[in-house]
């Protein structure tokens, strides 16, 4: 019995009308044309490319042989089947794109797994071997966008005024050497109607202007900078970027943005947002009176100021500002203030406290 079929020999883009017959003896399928005959195909190497529809037709092809195609009528699907044991049995390139699918869902469930389970776990301890050269090169990056961020879209205006700029650097040198740091972070201030102060990885820590403008004097300010200086020697900043810029990266390669922009974006709004533990925070806490106290200025200012915007701007319509949502209690601080502290002197005269009020001037008050 021969039945009609068109043959593609995969050579040539022409197709051949054939006629196929079943060599049962041989265990072959014979594909003729014109009384000649074109290709025997074993029934073991017979592969259907998909199960034909009602009334198309079924179109097979040779297991190794990538160019080769026949198309017979969907009745001979059931005489197909009973002769070729493995018809739907998929061949070398299937094997290999299923290989590929479950080799990419492996790596991607490993990256999640690292992301989500070891990366946490261990952030610190990635963070404090991350050589110093590359975690400025990675605050430098995050200070180019937490200043677009906090600027809407456009660089932040940074308050420089010259005496204000003087008396901050001379504050942040002092307290940097109390606190035991190998530098003096770079300390910026930044136009902005918020509330906040934070470190960024580098030794950055950026005050935001609202900050000094609610703050009842220079020993306020002082705490917030030894509060920040404690985060930088603990590598906090960089903590939270290991652990920030991995979940980062995993949305990076979900949108195929793999070059670290969605890692530094991520970090720089965790900082906007003081995303540090409780526990870094009481340890930065600790560390802001030890500095305090070595440098001669009264820590009480600090755990009062707190409590006061704390109050002042809990019952606002944008809620406790983000850097004391994850400090801790206003009683256990003033109790361990009470405990570590050790009466101290004015951080700034009075004049140099006018002068750091006024660090933003003229000019970056009508930027408002």
């Amino acid at each position: 019995m021969a039945l009609p079929g068109r043959y593609h020999d995969g050579l040539s883009t022409a197709a051949h009308e054939v006629r196929v017959a079943f060599d049962d003896l041989g265990g072959h399928l014979v594909i003729a044309a014109d009384g000649a005959e074109l290709a025997r195909w074993p029934y073991a190497d017979i592969r259907a490319i998909e199960k034909p529809l009602t009334g198309q037709s079924l179109r097979l092809r040779l297991d190794g042989d990538s160019g080769a195609r026949l198309a017979v009528a969907a009745d001979l699907y059931p005489e197909l089947r009973r002769r070729c044991q493995v018809l739907h049995w998929r061949g070398s390139r299937e094997r290999r794109a299923t290989f590929v699918a479950m080799l990419l869902v492996a790596a991607f469930a490993g990256l999640a797994l690292t992301v989500f389970l070891v990366v946490p776990r261990f952030a610190h301890q990635i963070a404090m071997v991350i050589p110093a050269r590359v975690e400025r090169r990675i605050g430098d990056a995050t200070e180019i966008t937490v200043m677009r961020i906090l600027g809407l879209g456009h660089r932040a205006k940074v308050c420089s005024e010259h005496d204000g700029k003087a008396v901050m650097n001379r504050l942040a040198g002092r307290l940097a050497k109390a606190a035991g740091l190998p530098s003096t972070p770079k300390v910026e201030v930044v136009k902005s109607p918020i509330v906040n102060a934070f470190a960024l990885p580098g030794d950055h820590v950026i005050v935001l202007s609202q900050l000094i403008d609610e703050a009842p004097d220079g020993n306020a300010v002082a705490g917030v900078l030894g509060h920040e200086f404690g985060h930088i020697a603990h590598r906090d900043p960089l903590e939270m970027m290991v652990r920030q810029s991995s979940l980062s990266l995993l949305v990076g390669v979900m949108v195929g943005d793999v070059y670290g922009g969605s890692a530094i974006g991520g970090a720089a709004l965790a900082a906007t947002n003081a995303a540090h533990s409780r526990a870094a925070e009481q340890a930065a806490d600790e560390a802001a009176v030890q500095t305090l106290n070595k440098a001669g200025i009264d820590p009480k200012g600090f755990a009062q100021f707190f409590d006061e915007i704390g109050r002042k701007h809990g019952n606002a319509a944008g809620g406790v500002p983000a850097f004391l949502m994850t400090h801790p209690d206003p009683g256990e601080r003033v109790a361990m203030i009470e405990r570590e502290g050790k009466p101290g002197k004015d951080a700034l005269t009075a004049d140099e406290w006018q002068s750091l009020k006024g660090i933003c001037g003229e000019r970056a008050a009508d930027d408002d």
